[in-house]
């Protein structure tokens, strides 16, 4: 299947919240995911989410310090870069 990244200036549902999170943990067990840290990112004053054919694979927000949180298997894409030039464009 090909990859099709959409950047997308809005929060996620709660439901796209809840799969992130729950892929992250299944993705990384090892790497801790801070639940909180991806909720504030998630009401952030300025969110980007990043999509895959409408899954949630990165979310990053915030009002001044930017926190970026991308699923592991898609780290390799260096969608982290893109997100982080996005938010400081934002803010």
């Amino acid at each position: 299947m090909k990859m099709k990244l959409a950047f997308v200036n809005e929060a996620p549902t709660e439901e796209q919240l809840s799969g992130f999170i729950q892929a992250y943990a299944k993705e990384c067990e090892s790497c801790g995911l801070d639940e909180g840290m991806v909720q504030a990112a998630a009401t952030a004053g300025y969110v980007v989410s990043v999509y895959d054919n409408d899954l949630l694979i990165a979310l990053g927000g915030g009002t001044g310090e930017t926190a970026l949180h991308v699923l592991p298997s898609y780290r390799y894409r260096e969608i982290d870069v893109t997100l982080g030039k996005l938010l400081t464009l934002g803010n």
